[in-house]
């Protein structure tokens, strides 16, 4: 019932090759994720709306500032 042990050694060859090819897919997936500009690139509306989201913020926070410094 056990494989021999040339068996088992192209399985577990197998078995690295996949785990190899898993891990670059993860990594070049994480490279895109975290890429600004690709991202930006590829889903302009989204980065419009996300640097006015940011811009409105910060707006709002100066203006509270500058309200409490000023009688």
């Amino acid at each position: 019932m056990d494989k021999d042990p040339e068996q088992l050694e192209r399985e577990l060859t197998l078995l690295r090759s996949q785990t190899d090819l898993l891990a670059q897919e993860l990594e070049r997936r994480l490279r895109e994720l975290t890429d600004v500009r690709l991202q930006a690139r590829r889903h302009p509306v989204m980065a419009y709306l996300l640097g006015a989201a940011a811009f409105s913020i910060l707006a709002v926070v100066l203006r509270n500032r500058i309200a409490r410094l000023l009688p």
